[in-house]
Parts: structure tokens; sequence; C-alpha cells
């Protein structure tokens, strides 16, 4: 090391030297030689010690400058010299580094030796560590496997359902089978009562569950709940039971209802609520064209009400409703829609037809029966320019086109009963042929009706067909009945045609749409069985719903009105029993009245009486013999008619013989045959002595 100082020494006296010749390149000298300093960390102590002597020396130099210019050329030759130093000094720093890099060397492969043998002298240590680590893992895997096994024995020796479960949000932990399903059924009993309230501005709809026949499966959610923890094996089980316990399971108990009902709910509403959008509209009246324009409005957004709808009912939390029920509510989603411009130019082409007769084509080997109605022909009266300005009018109601209406030649009354062979329906009521202005009011309105065909899915109106009974259509006073009493009125007996009519519709099965009872019975007719009509207030109504057109034929003669409906003999044909049964009586009263006017001792029955009922038809269908379904058609009251019996006598007193009484009858429902003529009420024989016992409810408007 020593010798490393001197060489160190003899470099820097050097470099004093150079510096005398050329002062710029001291400081660069400095440099090398502080990187050089740097490199060997371990003589940095030296260094420092030879920096002080250059110092010193650098002081002598300056002073010998000032004393020495003139040996330059001395120390020019010594440059030479100094250069070989230098070189010299430059093998020797990196001698140098090279044995510092060799002493590292040597220090880090003793050190890593160093870590190596402690490595080894503390392995046995950690060996003893893991093992003991093992010991420990494996002792608690067997406590755990032993507790596991105990746990689940323990459980599966219960009848209860495990810790953490919930149906439906209602807690039925450690609780039986039949335990839980009592709690959940007064949960799911709450849920059931829960209405669902819609609501558009002022419109509501009410959806109760009965009317979807909702319903929950409460079975397949206990099973559920009572299965946890019991569906695999051991390890299964245990894994379940625990997370249930620390997590808690809340099982979804599913719900059923019928879609088809709460799509016409949805559909009603969605034609009900105010404010709807309406797309014009035109239809054919007499010889115009009418056309009513659109106006903007909403529209119900059917699917988004539905999801809505199904949502409510599946995001129902029962410990919530158990504690405050209250009716769900959803306002009714709809969109914002802009009403059509009329398209004359569409408009034209539907309606736009020629005439074209009735007829009809006979069933053969390969083709089945037909019949075609007329149709009429139908054009525009103006030109198409001109209903386009008519249209273009802002601010009306309605548009009228003139059209030109051309009749068929041959219309399907036209076609003889050979088109329609099969009998499909008839029905016969009697009536008394000695009153004349009575069976002319049947005769008439019989004729109206004599001939009509309906197309299938066509409905028949009677009001629409018969029309208004007037004066001028030759209709003549009989009795009907008004505020309880038989009386004179216009068109008396036409309900006789009705009823009729109305029982060869039941008894073609086919769909009624709207019918009304009497307010009395009548003697034409069975309670149940009989129709009433009030032009403009009360009509019948009936569909064909039949696969082909039907033909109604109408006779009035002899005291007898017969209605028969012909068609074509489809595949299948229901038989047909119309049964009225009378479920109440109250039999009627009747009033005695002196008449002055009267010969002493002469006693007229000036009204017949008439016990009141009520009554439920049914409609049963058979097929080959065989009973396929039962329904009940109308459930009708009918009123009490009293007795009213004048007798002469100079005092007119009267007097009331009250012999009410009801009967309630709770028997199975049978066909009732003795309450159209009861003992206490007057034969139907006594009843054609007097005009008026043959009355119906034609003024019933009145009452």
């Amino acid at each position: 090391m020593s010798g490393k100082n001197e060489d160190k020494k003899e470099l820097k006296n050097s470099q004093n030297k150079i510096e005398e010749k050329n002062k710029n390149k001291k400081f660069d000298k400095q440099k090398e030689n502080t990187k050089n300093e740097k490199d060997s960390s371990n003589t940095s102590d030296n260094i420092k010690d030879d920096k002080k002597a250059s110092k010193k020396d650098t002081d002598n130099v300056d002073k010998k400058k000032n004393n020495k210019k003139d040996d330059s050329k001395k120390i020019e030759n010594k440059s030479k010299e100094e250069e070989i130093v230098f070189k010299n000094s430059k093998s020797i720093k990196k001698k140098i580094a090279q044995e510092s890099a060799e002493k590292d060397d040597k220090i880090a492969k003793k050190s890593e030796e160093n870590k190596k043998i402690d490595k080894n002298v503390k392995k046995p240590k950690d060996r003893k560590k893991v093992l003991i680590a093992v010991i420990i893992a494996i002792v608690l895997m067997v406590f755990i496997l032993i507790f596991s096994v105990c746990f689940a024995m323990i459980h599966a020796t219960k009848d209860t359902i495990a810790r953490g479960v919930s149906i439906k949000n209602i807690d039925v932990s450690n609780l039986t089978y039949n335990e839980a399903k009592e709690k959940l059924e007064e949960a799911f009993d709450i849920a059931i009562g829960i209405n669902i309230n819609l609501k558009y501005e002022d419109f509501s709809y009410v959806i109760a569950p009965a009317d979807i026949s909702l319903s929950y499966e409460l079975n397949s959610a206990l099973e559920e709940a009572y299965n946890v923890g019991r569906s695999g094996n051991i390890i299964q089980n245990n894994y379940e039971l625990l997370k249930t316990a620390i997590m808690n399971k809340n099982i979804d108990a599913k719900f059923t209802f019928d879609d088809d009902a709460l799509n016409t709910i949805i559909e009603y509403i969605s034609t009900n609520v105010p404010n709807l959008v309406k797309q014009y509209s035109y239809y054919i009246e007499g010889s115009n064209l009418i056309i009513i324009p659109g106006t903007d409005g909403i529209e119900v957004d059917i699917e988004s009400l539905k999801s809505q709808i199904i949502e409510k009912i599946q995001s129902r939390n029962l410990t919530e409703l158990l504690n405050n029920a209250e009716d769900d509510n959803i306002d009714i989603p709809y969109n914002n829609v802009t009403a059509d411009e009329i398209n004359i130019d569409a408009i034209y082409s539907e309606v736009k037809t020629d005439p074209q007769d009735a007829y009809y084509v006979e069933a053969t080997e390969t083709t089945e029966f037909e019949i075609h109605p007329d149709v009429d022909g139908v054009d525009f009266a103006i030109s198409i320019d001109e209903a386009k300005a008519i249209v273009a009018e802002e601010g009306k109601d309605q548009y009228v086109i003139p059209l030109n209406i051309t009749k068929a030649n041959v219309t399907i009354n036209d076609i003889g009963i050979e088109a329609f062979p099969y009998e499909v329906s008839k029905c016969e009521t009697t009536y008394d042929a000695s009153n004349k202005g009575r069976s002319e009011n049947l005769r008439i309105a019989a004729s109206k009706i004599n001939g009509t065909v309906l197309m299938p899915g066509e409905q028949f109106s009677f009001n629409e067909v018969v029309g208004e009974r007037t004066i001028s259509e030759g209709y003549q006073n009989a009795a009907i009945y008004s505020n309880g009493q038989v009386v004179d009125g216009l068109a008396g007996g036409i309900c006789q045609i009705s009823s009729t009519l109305y029982g060869a519709a039941l008894d073609a099965n086919l769909q009624i749409d709207e019918r009304y009872n009497h307010s009395f019975t009548t003697s034409y007719s069975k309670p149940g069985k009989d129709a009433t009509v009030v032009y403009g207030v009360k009509d019948l109504k009936f569909t064909n719903t039949r696969s082909y057109p039907i033909k109604i034929e109408a006779s009035v003669s002899g005291g007898v009105c017969t209605f028969t409906i012909y068609g074509i003999k489809e595949e299948t044909e229901y038989d047909v029993k119309i049964i009225p049964v009378t479920t109440e009586t109250t039999a009627f009263t009747t009033q005695t009245i002196e008449d002055s006017s009267l010969p002493a001792g002469t006693t007229v029955v000036s009204q017949a009486g008439a016990n009141g009922c009520k009554v439920t038809t049914y409609k049963e269908v058979y097929l080959n013999g065989v009973q396929i379904s039962r329904e009940v058609i109308s459930n009708d009251t009918y009123q009490v008619m009293t007795r009213i019996v004048r007798v002469g006598s100079q005092a007119a007193t009267i007097s009331t013989d009250s012999t009410a009484n009801t009967q309630a009858t709770t028997e199975t429902p049978q066909v009732d045959t003795s309450t159209q003529t009861p003992e206490s009420a007057p034969t139907q024989t006594e009843e054609t002595t007097d005009p008026q016992i043959s009355a119906d409810s034609e003024a019933e408007v009145t009452q």
C-alpha cells in the first residue's frame, strides 16, 4: 500500500510541473485524478493527504515561475519524461482498479459462502416449523371433519328448516315444514288481497288478484327451504348450512296468473283511457260517405304496462305487507301520438266496389257448399280532387262525400230456401188470434225479420231490423205493461216476436249479445226465456257464431208465431237445452174494488194477477247425447202483479186481500213448470177472456 502512495505522489508532482507549461490543462488533470481517487475507495484517506501536498506544491510552483522563467528549456526536456511517467501512472491506475475489483469479488464470494453456511445452519429449524404447521393443520382438519359430521348428524335428526332461511322475506328458520307453511299462508293471504291500482290522470282501474287468478306456488318454495342442508353429501350439506347461517338465504315464491285475463284487462285499459289518439274513420250512411277526422292523443304502452304489473307482483315483500298492507300503484305508461292525415286515395280504394249479385255454390265431392251475399256498388259522386278539397277544410267534426250506390239485382234474401237446406232451430209461441190489433202488430214485426240472412260473425239487432214502431208503419194499440199495470199502448204485442226469436237463437246455440227480461211474467213464454224490447232503450242482439250463413224465417198465422233458423249442417252439430229454474216465488195479492158503475153483485176481473219470482236459466250443450257444458245464461227477477177485481156496488170502497207470501227454493236446480200458472193465479183461459192479459212490456221505459 505504501508503494502505491509513493507512486501517486510522484504522479502529482509530475502534474504540477505540467501545469506550469499549460495552466488550462491543470483542471482536466485534476478531474481525472479525482475520478481515479473515487475508483480507489480503499485509498481515499491517502488521496486527501496527496491533495494537501499538491496544494503546497502548486504554491511552490507559482513562486518558481517568477524565479525560473529562463529554465523553460529544461522544463520542456523534462516534460517528455513526465509524459512517460503519466503513461506509467495510467497503467498503475488500471492495475489498482483490477486489484480492487478482485478484492471485491473475493469479498462477495466469501459473503455468499457465509450465507450458504447460515442457510445450512438454519434449515433444520425451518423443517421443524413446517412439520409443526402440518401437524396443526391435520389436527384442525380432523377436528373440522368430526365437527361437520356431528353437525350434519344433528341437523339430519331435526325436522326443522335450517337457520338463516327465508321465503319471500318471511323468516322460517328453525320451523318445521307445517309451522313454516302456517306462517307463510298468513302472509300469502295478505299478498293475495293486494290490489294493483292503475291510473292515468282522472282514469283509474283496479286489478284485483282474483281478476287474473293470481296464486303463489307455496309448496315448492317450502320444499326448497326444507331441503337446505339436506340435498347433498356431508361436506356439501355442512358448507351450505354454514353459508346459510352466515349469509342467509331468501327463497323466492313463484306465482302464476291467467295471462289471457291480464291481456284482456290491458286491452280494455288501452282503449278506455282518456285522451287516446283517434285516427280518422269513415262509414257509409245512405248515399253519403261520412269521414271523421283524427285527433292527436296518447297511446298506452301495452308491453311496458304488462311488465310493470308483473314486476309489482314479483317484487312484493311479504314482511313489509304484514306490517303495512297497501295496494300497489302504477302510473299507466303511454306515448304521445300524432293522428294520421285523411288519405282520400286510400279511402276511395277501400270504398269503391262494383255491384255483385248474391249466389251460392252447391256442395260436390271435391268442394264444400258456398254462399256469397249480394254487394252494393259504391263510387264517389264527385271527383277525387273535389273530395280532397272538402277534407282540406279545417275545424270540421266530419266531412260528407256524396256517393253513387248501385244495388245488386239479386240479394241474399232473394235466394230460395234451397240455399239453406238444414234446419238449425225452431221456436213457437201461441197468441190470441181474435185480438185483431195485437195480431196485426205481430204480423208487421215478423215480416220485417222474415228472410234476414246473417253471415258468419254478423250481428242481428231487433231494433235496427224492425225499426221504430209507429202508426205510419201500421202498428195498432194493444195491451202493454206500464207502471206495473196493463194498459193499451201502440204496437203492443211485438215483445212476443222478440221472445220467440230469442228462443230460436238460444236453441241454435248462437251468441247472445244483449237481452232483457220483462218486469212481469208473460203468458206466451216461460220466465227466463222471454226478451223485452223498447225502441232506443232495450234491444235484442245476437251474433251468428256458426261457420256458414243462416237465414231467419218468420210466420204469424192461426194463433201460432213461428221462427225457424236455417243454415248448412256443420261437421259437428250440438244439441242445446234451455232450462229455466225458479229459485224464489212471491205470490200475488188480490185487490177488490167496489165499483158503483157496475150492477150490485157483478164481478169483473180488470187485471189478472201474476206471481213474482226469481229465475236462473241454464244452457246445457250435448254432443252425441253426452253433456259437454252447462252454464248460467241469465238471472232474472219478475215483479208481483196484483190481481184487480171490480165488484158492483152503490158504495165505492177499496179493500185489499193481502195473501202475499214468499217462498225461497234452496233445492238442487231443476226444471220448474209449476210457477207458470200457480193455483192462486187465474188460468190462461180466464186470461184470454180479457184483452189485457196478453200484454208485454213495450212501454216499460215509463216505469
